[in-house]
C-alpha cells in the first residue's frame, strides 16, 4: 500500500481480498448486464418516433400539445388518459422539430420501461436471465397490431402506459401465486414484514466495520435478495396493485381487460399446480357460467342480428377464433401473426408437459375470448358503449398474449436442463442453439404482408422525411406559432398544412383556415382567392350586430335561467344543479354572403365539472326553427364547420368550463369553413348549461357578441418548394389502414396556391407569408 493510500485511507486498502475480488466481479457483472439494455435503447432511439402521415401518432402528438393552452384538467379532450400530460410536462418548452428531437428520448425511455416489465414477467415465469433477454428482444421486434410495431405505433400514446400497468399487475399476481407458503392465513399476516426486518438487522451486524458505505449497502441488498422466499400478503399486493390499477385505468380501459386475463392465467396455473384435479372443476365452472350467460344475459339485438350472422361469434356466442374463414380469425391474426400461432402451439406443449406458467399466459386470453361467459358480455359492452362497427376492437384483448414467451420457454426446455432453467450461471454454450433458432424464426417470419403480420421491418424502419412531413414541421417555432393566433387573422392553407398546425396548436380554431384543394381550374381558384387578386377588396369595418350587455333571454328547455348585472356586464347562469338551455330572445338576421364572428365567455362557479355547449339556433325567412341535424329544407342540413345536433355548437362542445372566464370564438360565413345554411336567415346565440344536471353545478355565460367583417390580415401558409420523392406510403399500402397515395393527395393544391399568390399585388393590404413565394 502506497504512502499516499495510507494517509488518505483509500477504501481498497481496508477491504479483505475476497471482498475486493467480489466487488470487482460485481462491477463487471453489472456492466455485462447493462450492455443489452443499452443496445435495446439504440433499437428504439435510432428509428425514433413514428410520424408517418396520416398515422395515429399524429393524433397522439396533438393530444400532448393540447395541454399548452388549457388551465383545467377536464378541459382536455382525453383528460382521462393522463399520460399525455407527462410528456407535455417534459416537452412543453419546445415545438416543431425541436420537440420531435426530445420526443425521441421520451419514446425510448417509456419503451425501455415496458421491456423491463416484460423482462421481470419472464423471470417470474422461471426463465433464466439470458432466456428472458431473448424473449424481451423477440417481443420488442414482433409485438404489435397489423403490420405495426406496438412500440413504434403507440410509443407516445396512452396505450403503452396501460400495457405497462397490465404487465406489471400480471407479474405481481404471478409472484404471489408462486409462493409455496401461500395460504389464507399468511395472506393476511404481517409476519413477512417483521422477518425481513430481522434478517436485515442480522446481516448488518455481521458486516465488517471497515467496509465502505457503498460496499456495505451492496452487501445488504445481496443478502436480502438471497433470503428464503416469504409468502406475499394482501398488504404487499395493495401497496403495489392499487397504484398500478390507477395507472392502467387512467390511460386506456383496454388495459384492465388485458390485466384481468393475465391475472386469470396466474390463478388458473396456481390452482392446477396445487391440485391437478382442479382442471376438471375449472372447466366445469366455465361451461356452467357460459350456459347461464347464454340463457339469461340480456344481450343487445345486434349480437344475434349482426355479430352471429356475420361470423364474428359462433353459434354458442364465443368469438369465432378457430374458423379460418371468419372475420374474428382474420382480425385475431392482426395481433398474433404467424409467430403467434407457433407460440400458441408451443404453449399447449408446455402446459401438457410441465404445466408451465408461460403456456397459461399465452393460451388463457385466446381461450377466454372463445368462451360465451366472456365473449357475450364483452360484445354486448362494445355495442352499447361504442357502436356496432367497433366489434373489430375485440382483438385488442389478445395484446395480453406475451409475444414469443412460450417459444422461448420451449426452446429453453429443449436445450437446457430443467435444473438450470432459472439459474444465472448456466453455460452460455447451451444458449447458442436456442439463439440460432430464434434468430432463424425472426428472419423467416419477419415478412410484413398478410397473414404473417410481423413487425420486424416496422420496428427498424425510418420513414422518409417527406411522409413524416418534416418539411412542414421545420418552420414551427414558438414565434411562428404565435403569429396567427389573433382571431382577426384568416389563414390560407392547404388541408395538410392545417392538419400539421392543429397537431402543434390543437385549440386553435380551424374556422380561420381556408383550405385550397386540387384539382382546381384557374377560374375556381380565382374565385376562392378573389381577395388576393383584387386590390380593392378590403374588409369593411367591424360592425356589432348583437351584444348581450342589454339583451333579453329565453329558456328553451330545463330550469329557468338566473341573471345578474355587475359593472355593466350581464351574466346568465343555470339554476344550481339543474340544466338550462338558454338563447337570446332576439332573432339576428344573417346573410350567406357575409362573414361573422361570434364570441362568448363562460365559466363555472360552483359544483363538480359540468358538461356545456355553446350553441347557435338557425331560423328560415319565416322564422321557423331549423334543426341542425336534419336535412334541408326541413332543417339546417348539417352545416359544415360546426358540431351539429339539435343546434350547431362551437368552441366549448360537450366539455366542462374553466373556473376562470374563457372566451370562445367562431368565424362563419363567406370564405370560411363554417357555413351558414342556404335556407337560414336568422340565428339565436346562447348555451346549454350543466347539460347532465350535475348536482350543485352552476355555470355562467356572458359577453355574447356577434360582429361582421373582422378579418384584419391574411396569413398565407405554404410548404417550401420541395418535390416529393416518396410517391406512396409503405405502411399505408401494407396495412390497408389508409390510401397509399394519401400524402400526395393531401399536398394537393400547393402548386396552384403558389402560382396564384405569385400573381397577387403584395402591397395592396396586409398579407403575411410564413414562407417566401416561388419565383
Amino acid at each position: 500500500v502506497s504512502k499516499h493510500q495510507q494517509g488518505t485511507g483509500a477504501p481498497s486498502a481496508h477491504l479483505p481480498p475476497a471482498l475486493r475480488s467480489s466487488a470487482s466481479s460485481e462491477v463487471g457483472s453489472a456492466v455485462y448486464r447493462l450492455l443489452p439494455w443499452l443496445l435495446l435503447a439504440l433499437l428504439f432511439y435510432i428509428p425514433g418516433v413514428y410520424l408517418e402521415w396520416p398515422s395515429d401518432p399524429w393524433e397522439h402528438l396533438r393530444r400532448i400539445n393540447e395541454w399548452r393552452v388549457l388551465d383545467t384538467v377536464t378541459a382536455h379532450s382525453t383528460w382521462m388518459k393522463s399520460s399525455y400530460f407527462i410528456s407535455h410536462s417534459l416537452l412543453s418548452w419546445c415545438v416543431g422539430l425541436r420537440q420531435i428531437f426530445w420526443l425521441d428520448f421520451y419514446y425510448t425511455g417509456i419503451c425501455l420501461l415496458l421491456c423491463w416489465q416484460y423482462y421481470r414477467l419472464a423471470r417470474a415465469c422461471d426463465l433464466s436471465e439470458r432466456a428472458s433477454m431473448v424473449f424481451v428482444l423477440l417481443q420488442a421486434l414482433l409485438f404489435g397490431n397489423n403490420i405495426f410495431s406496438f412500440y413504434r405505433y403507440y410509443g407516445i400514446s396512452s396505450s403503452i402506459y396501460a400495457q405497462l400497468g397490465a404487465v406489471a399487475l400480471t407479474r405481481i399476481a404471478l409472484e404471489a401465486a408462486k409462493s409455496p407458503q401461500l395460504s389464507l392465513r399468511s395472506f393476511f399476516s404481517l409476519s413477512p414484514f417483521i422477518s425481513r426486518l430481522t434478517v436485515h438487522r442480522q446481516q448488518s451486524a455481521n458486516l465488517p466495520s471497515s467496509a465502505p458505505p457503498a460496499v456495505s449497502l451492496h452487501t445488504k441488498i445481496l443478502s436480502l435478495s438471497k433470503d428464503s422466499v416469504t409468502p406475499p400478503t394482501v398488504y404487499h399486493l395493495l401497496l403495489s396493485g392499487v397504484p398500478l390499477l390507477a395507472l392502467t385505468s387512467f390511460n386506456h380501459i383496454q388495459g384492465l381487460g388485458i390485466a384481468g386475463l393475465g391475472v386469470s392465467a396466474a390463478v388458473v396455473w396456481r390452482l392446477i399446480e396445487w391440485k391437478r384435479a382442479m382442471a376438471f372443476w375449472l372447466t366445469l365452472t366455465a361451461v356452467l357460467a357460459s350456459v347461464a350467460v347464454v340463457l339469461w344475459f340480456p344481450r343487445h339485438p345486434a349480437v344475434d342480428e349482426v355479430y352471429r350472422s356475420q361470423g364474428w361469434l359462433t353459434s354458442w356466442y364465443g368469438f369465432n377464433l378457430f374458423a379460418t374463414g371468419s372475420p374474428s380469425f382474420a382480425r385475431s391474426l392482426h395481433i398474433l401473426g404467424t409467430i403467434g400461432i407457433i407460440n400458441l402451439v408451443l404453449a399447449g406443449w408446455l402446459i401438457v408437459s410441465r404445466n408451465h406458467i408461460a403456456g397459461w399466459l399465452t393460451l388463457i386470453p385466446v381461450s377466454a375470448l372463445a368462451l360465451p361467459c366472456i365473449a357475450l358480455p364483452f360484445a354486448h359492452l362494445l355495442v352499447t358503449t361504442t357502436s356496432i362497427e367497433n366489434i373489430v376492437t375485440f382483438h385488442r384483448m389478445l395484446l395480453a398474449v406475451p409475444t414469443g414467451l412460450s417459444l422461448v420457454g420451449a426452446l429453453a426446455d429443449l436445450f437446457l436442463p430443467h435444473s438450470t432453467t432459472a439459474s444465472q450461471d448456466a453455460p452460455p454454450t447451451r444458449y447458442r442453439p436456442m439463439i440460432a433458432l430464434t434468430a432463424g424464426l425472426l428472419i423467416v417470419l419477419s415478412l410484413p404482408a398478410s397473414p404473417t403480420y410481423n413487425r420486424f421491418w416496422h420496428s427498424l424502419q425510418r420513414a422518409p422525411d417527406d411522409v413524416q412531413l418534416r418539411h412542414l414541421i421545420e418552420p414551427w417555432t414558438s414565434q411562428t406559432i404565435a403569429q396567427p393566433m389573433d382571431v382577426h387573422t384568416q389563414i390560407i392553407n392547404t388541408p395538410l398544412g392545417a392538419e400539421v398546425y392543429e397537431s402543434f396548436v390543437p385549440t386553435f380554431s380551424l374556422s380561420s383556415f381556408r383550405g385550397i384543394t386540387a384539382p382546381l381550374d384557374s377560374a375556381e381558384l380565382g374565385r376562392r382567392l378573389d381577395w388576393l387578386q383584387n386590390p380593392h377588396t378590403h374588409e369593411p369595418p367591424a360592425l356589432v350586430d348583437f351584444s348581450s350587455a342589454n339583451a333579453t333571454w329565453i329558456t328553451l328547455d330545463g330550469a329557468p335561467y338566473q341573471h345578474e348585472v355587475r359593472d355593466g356586464i350581464q351574466t346568465i347562469s343555470n339554476s344550481p344543479g339543474y340544466v338550462t338551455q338558454v338563447l337570446d330572445s332576439e332573432m339576428i338576421p344573417v346573410s350567406p354572403g357575409q362573414r361573422y364572428q361570434l364570441t362568448s365567455s363562460i365559466r363555472q362557479i360552483h359544483g363538480a365539472p359540468a358538461t356545456n355547449y355553446l350553441a347557435v339556433a338557425w331560423y328560415d325567412r319565416e322564422k321557423r326553427f331549423l334543426a341542425s341535424a336534419i336535412s334541408q329544407p326541413e332543417g339546417a342540413g348539417f352545416p359544415a364547420g360546426w358540431s351539429n345536433g339539435t343546434y350547431s355548437y362551437y368552441g366549448l362542445v360537450e366539455q366542462s368550463a374553466s373556473t376562470e372566464w374563457i372566451t370562445y370564438a367562431i368565424t362563419f360565413g363567406v370564405r370560411t369553413p363554417a357555413d351558414i345554411p342556404a335556407n337560414a336567415a336568422y340565428i339565436r346565440a346562447g348555451a346549454l348549461l350543466n347539460y347532465h344536471a350535475v348536482p350543485e353545478a352552476q355555470v355562467q355565460l356572458a359577453n355574447v357578441q356577434l360582429q361582421t367583417g373582422l378579418v384584419r390580415q391574411h396569413l398565407i401558409w405554404l410548404p417550401p418548394p420541395q418535390r416529393l420523392y416518396s410517391f406512396a406510403s409503405l405502411a399505408g399500402y401494407l396495412s390497408g389502414h389508409w390510401p397509399a397515395q394519401r400524402v400526395a393527395v393531401d399536398h394537393a393544391g400547393t402548386a396552384e396556391l403558389r402560382r396564384q399568390v405569385s400573381l397577387q399585388p403584395v402591397a395592396t393590404f396586409p398579407v403575411q407569408r410564413a414562407f417566401p413565394p416561388v419565383d
